[in-house]
Formats: C-alpha cells, structure tokens, sequence
C-alpha cells in the first residue's frame, strides 16, 4: 500500500506520549543515578549512566517539540512545516536502544551489551539524516 505525502509528515498520537514518557524516564533515571548507584558502581559506570540518560533526555524533548509542531501544523492554515515521521520513530527508537543498552549494561554489568549502543546510534544518526533531507519548515 503507498503511504500519501501527508500521511508520512503526520506524527501519530501515540509517539509524542512515548517521547514525553522517555523524557520523564530519563529524568527519573538520571536521579537514581546520581543517588543510589554512586556508591554501587565506577566512575566509569556512573559516566555511561549518564551518557545515557543525556541522550534520552535530549531526543526526548526534541522528538516531542517536533511531534507537537507537526500535530499542530494540521490546523495551521498558513505555511505548514513538514516533518518526516520517519525520522521522528529512528530517534525515538534509536534513544530508547542506545540508553536502554547503556542502562542495562551498567546495571547487569554485562560488557556484552555494550555492542548494542552502536545499533541505537546507528538509528538516531539516521533520524537526524532523515530529518535534515526531508524536513521542511
């Protein structure tokens, strides 16, 4: 099935949720870091901690501000900004892998997952591409 141009630069309403709730999470996580792990792991561990937690919290509150200008550019009726959905969920997906890996590894002190930051990178460097090719304000 072909997606229309419009349906494409629509962000759906379950996404901005998901950026607010990661924001908060990251929040939340940020204080559990600073407070509860600093005595229970390195310096190097409390710095991936928040790593972490800063790429979550600033995806979160850029894929929301971008989420709620797409959904209020529907009403507008003057010059309407286009912005990729596409791009939207690699962000969102792409933070969500990137933190949610570097949390795990920290708490299960599993060097292994490590390796799966990369593929959380990987997705929101192409979020960013996205939106810088087909963004249009």
């Amino acid at each position: 099935m072909q997606r229309s141009a419009s349906n494409e630069n629509v962000c759906p309403a379950w996404l901005p949720r998901a950026f607010a709730a990661a924001g908060g999470a990251a929040v939340a996580l940020g204080a559990f870091g600073a407070h509860t792990l600093k005595d229970m792991r390195s310096a190097e561990h409390l710095e991936t901690w928040k790593t972490a937690t800063l790429y979550l919290l600033v995806h979160a509150a850029l894929g929301l501000c971008l989420c709620l200008i797409s959904r209020n550019a529907q009403d507008a009726s003057e010059k309407k900004p286009s912005i990729p959905t596409l791009g939207l969920k690699l962000l969102f997906s792409g933070a969500v892998t990137f933190a949610g890996s570097l949390y795990s590894l920290v708490l299960l002190q599993l060097g292994l997952l490590g390796a799966v930051a990369p593929v959380g990178g990987l997705m929101m460097i192409s979020g960013w591409a996205v939106l810088a090719a087909r963004l249009k304000i």
